[in-house]
């Protein structure tokens, strides 16, 4: 194939848009000047209309889930702060293009809408609708199968009326007394304070177009961005209020255009490049006051030297396998990947309790987790009873791992983190970040959330407890930091170990599983702090544990050879001989087998490619390179210790390959009571025509999904990678622990567990 004559036409293409471009611009120059002086109203709009698509399509495992609310509250509080964001782009926009003449002396546009009231209030809350439209909708829509029809139509109702009442509160203040008074109060600011007010901002001593609105708008969306920061602020309690993620996403929309447009509206006239000036003041700020995120380290008079990994699993295997001399050892590795892996984390540690018996989890000495496998396993240790999980807490294991902690996070990016990074460190608040705001609502889920990480030592020792091992990375030399109760003697170098670096200091248990989880973005990188510490005290910053090994098997490979090393030096206790380990790494993600495309099916990939494939290489280099480094090393620990008579089981549950959809209209129980209804005298004729209407939706929904599921019956479901599952996604996770291949590996382990002889 000639390349070459295949590029002509793409070439041709290119250069004509470009050259229609260039004389639109020559021979519309205007147009130039007003995208430049309007860029800031621009780029919300975007961000507002695409976010949608942007999220659902290209980018779903990770903000799809943004549009799925919990609540009727919740989908009433998007629409009315997308109404609001909005509000400012087209507020904002109004003030710009009515203004730009007198302040920057270009030429006066073509006028969009008419500049008087109150035709312009209802211009503007038209283009404001229009503009909130698309995330309105897809909350809306995508809400249905969360909360039901009746409370989603009841939330869009509030939602709508509040709306539509800051709308009419913003937009008419012109026409009440307490716009006079802001009239008055804007017109001595103007004089005041501005640099030439009387270009743009008065005109003949008087407020100039929009200016008293847009004024009125600021007003309004501080009250609510108060109101938000005292009402939804994370706490340790259970049951808490919590507005969605994409509330405070908007919220940030919302302060970035009203803030922005206004600098942009005022230094433009001084030819000062704002949003540069913005990023060095606040690079400034970051490296003159020394901004950081911290993990608090708490004092504690337990010894280091006394809890040792020996004991500790000496005693957990004599629960599980009393008067046997020669025990079976079980590891476990959970793996990474956000709330995903803490719901199938919880569900396989549950499950395998379930299936196998309790005997079995008594049986696990050492749980090696990462990053959301570190939060399953926290959640299920927590309510860990007599050696096992208490049975009666096993839905409330899984309900608390998969509980929604995106809108925490989206509070702390809102917030203290958003003062950070414009420039205003001094202002502080507690919780002190987005890390401690996810710490606190991890805490609230907790049966035993004052537990800290060495309080756990005295269970850990007496064998109540496995040993946990909280995995994370060293972000200053790449390292792996072990955070665990007990002394796990590092054999490699790269291994650091918390009770060795801090012999002296505890941490939370939650704030163990928020520093093997700091999943970027949601929770930030972050370093060890406390005022009372020495200034000689090693000071490193924490990343999540999958950068330097997903699956926690590096961890549990180098202590269970250090174990193994141990019984074979006789320094293990001799009745309790090690003669059997079974090694299970649970994969929270399906097993991806992605085959080379033919010149048939390549894509040109183009500038995607040429920004973003170093990016796409690293991730998947490293975790294939990660999963074959794995293989390698747990190969290699079988035929070390197979010679010597000591038979190591490795096995893997992965969450399988299924296929999943849904069902448009999850209104079956409507379908069930409409078909039981009673033809009351002088009804009947109603109570017809609404069962045709019902089953008519009902056999189109039905329709719907079986065309679906055809379209989709060879592409598998891919588990979300954000902090937030729905209700059909926690359904998948109890579908993937049902599923067949899932319960073989089950029976395997099984099986090899009951093969132990009796000595």
């Amino acid at each position: 194939m000639d390349c070459t004559k295949s590029c002509i036409p793409c070439i041709g293409k290119v250069a004509a848009t470009i050259a229609a471009i260039l004389i639109f611009l020559y021979l519309f120059p205007i147009v130039t000047q007003y995208l430049f002086y309007l860029r800031v109203p621009l780029l919300s709009a975007a961000i507002l209309l695409f976010l949608p698509a942007i999220s659902l399509y290209l980018l779903p495992n990770f903000l799809a889930n943004l549009f799925v609310l919990n609540s009727k509250l919740q989908l009433a509080s998007v629409i009315v702060m997308a109404m609001l964001a909005s509000l400012a782009v087209v507020t904002m926009g109004d003030v710009i293009i009515a203004n730009a003449p007198a302040r920057f002396g270009i030429p006066k546009p073509f006028a969009l809408w008419p500049a008087t009231q109150p035709w312009t209030a209802i211009f503007s809350a038209v283009a404001s609708i229009f503009i909130a439209l698309p995330v309105c909708w897809c909350a809306f829509k995508y809400s249905e199968a969360e909360i039901g029809v009746n409370k989603r139509n009841s939330g869009t109702i509030y939602g709508g009326a509040g709306a539509l009442t800051l709308l009419a509160i913003v937009l008419f203040t012109p026409e009440n007394p307490f716009g006079d008074f802001l009239k008055a109060a804007l017109v001595y600011i103007f004089k005041s304070l501005l640099i030439a007010p009387d270009h743009g901002y008065l005109a003949d001593n008087q407020l100039a177009h929009g200016h008293l609105v847009a004024a009125s708008l600021l007003i309004v969306a501080a009250i609510l961005y108060i109101s938000a920061l005292i009402a939804f602020r994370p706490n340790d309690q259970p049951k808490q209020k919590q507005a969605p993620a994409l509330f405070y996403l908007l919220e940030l929309i919302l302060v970035w255009s009203s803030v922005f447009s206004v600098l942009t509206f005022s230094l433009d006239y001084l030819r000062v490049p704002v949003l540069i000036l913005f990023a060095a003041f606040s690079a400034f700020v970051y490296w003159r006051c020394r901004v950081d995120h911290f993990y608090q380290l708490r004092e504690t008079a337990a010894a280091p030297g006394d809890i040792d990994s020996l004991r500790a699993v000496a005693a957990r295997l004599e629960h599980s396998q009393p008067g046997k001399n020669r025990k079976t050892l079980v590891v476990v590795c959970a793996s990474g990947g956000g709330i995903q892996a803490a719901g199938w984390t919880a569900r396989v540690l549950t499950g395998l309790q379930q299936k196998l018996g309790e005997d079995f989890i008594r049986a696990v000495g050492l749980i090696s987790s990462v990053s959301g496998g570190s939060v399953g396993s926290m959640y299920a240790l927590d309510r860990f009873k007599n050696g096992c999980a208490d049975p009666d807490q096993f839905q409330q294991i899984f309900d608390a791992a998969t509980e929604d902690s995106l809108g925490a996070t989206g509070w702390g990016l809102a917030y203290p983190d958003f003062w950070r990074f414009v420039g205003l460190p001094f202002l502080r608040t507690n919780p002190r970040d987005r890390g401690a705001a996810i710490n606190l609502r991890w805490k609230s889920a907790l049966q035993n959330s004052r537990d800290t990480l060495r309080g756990w030592s005295g269970r850990v020792m007496d064998g109540e407890l496995p040993i946990p091992v909280f995995n994370a990375t060293i972000v200053e030399n790449g390292y792996a930091y072990r955070l665990s109760p007990v002394d796990l003697h590092p054999t490699s170098p790269s291994l650091v170990d918390f009770t060795a670096t801090f012999p002296s200091y505890d941490v939370d248990v939650s704030t163990a599983a928020l520093l093997s989880a700091t999943f970027p973005y949601v929770t930030p990188i972050t370093r060890n702090s406390n005022p009372t510490c020495s200034s000689s005290l090693e000071v490193f910053h924490l990343a999540d544990g999958g950068y330097f090994d997903n699956f926690g098997v590096v961890s549990a490979v180098d202590w269970l050879d250090y174990l193994l090393d141990e019984q074979r030096n006789r320094r293990y206790p001799a009745n309790h001989q090690i003669h059997r380990v079974i090694f299970i790494t649970v994969n929270a993600f399906p097993k991806t087998d992605t085959p080379l495309p033919t010149e048939a099916d390549a894509k040109p990939a183009g500038w995607i490619m040429a920004v973003f494939g170093p990016l796409f290489a690293i991730a998947n280099v490293r975790d294939a390179t990660q999963a074959q480094r794995n293989t390698e090393s747990i190969d290699q620990l079988v035929k070390k210790w197979g010679g010597v008579g000591i038979d190591i089981k490795p096995h893997e549950i992965t969450f399988p390959k299924t296929p999943f959809f849904s069902i448009p209209w999850p209104e079956f129980d409507w379908v069930k009571a409409a078909l039981q209804w009673p033809d009351g005298q002088g009804t009947t004729q109603i109570n017809t025509w609404n069962k045709y209407y019902v089953l008519a939706r009902h056999y189109a929904a039905a329709k719907f999904a079986g065309m679906r599921a055809k379209v989709l019956k060879d592409k598998p479901y891919n588990p979300p990678l954000s902090w937030k599952l729905t209700k059909e996604q926690k359904a998948a996770i109890e579908a993937g622990w049902n599923h067949a291949e899932t319960q073989r590996a089950v029976r395997a382990i099984g099986k090899d567990f009951g093969e132990h002889p009796v000595v």
